[in-house]
């Protein structure tokens, strides 16, 4: 399931605020999320692949919950 595209851009800005206040490389994220670090790159800076999938390894590999993620301001 793809998300809104707006929305997308403003959850990506909100998930690489969470990596830079955790002090996570691109790299290091991608490993705590199990994920790919291309694909951690596109999420955080353009918004894009944002898959439900993709938020709850977010959220797993950040240790926050999948709320603290979609709390956009």
């Amino acid at each position: 399931m793809l998300l809104n595209t707006n929305f997308e851009k403003e959850l990506g800005k909100h998930i690489n605020k969470l990596r830079q206040e955790r002090n996570l490389s691109f790299q290091k994220m991608a490993k705590c999320c199990d994920m790919d670090k291309a694909q951690v790159h596109k999420i955080c800076t353009e918004g894009k692949d944002l898959r439900v999938s993709s938020i709850v390894k977010i959220a797993i590999g950040l240790k926050v919950s999948i709320s603290d993620i979609l709390d956009i301001e």
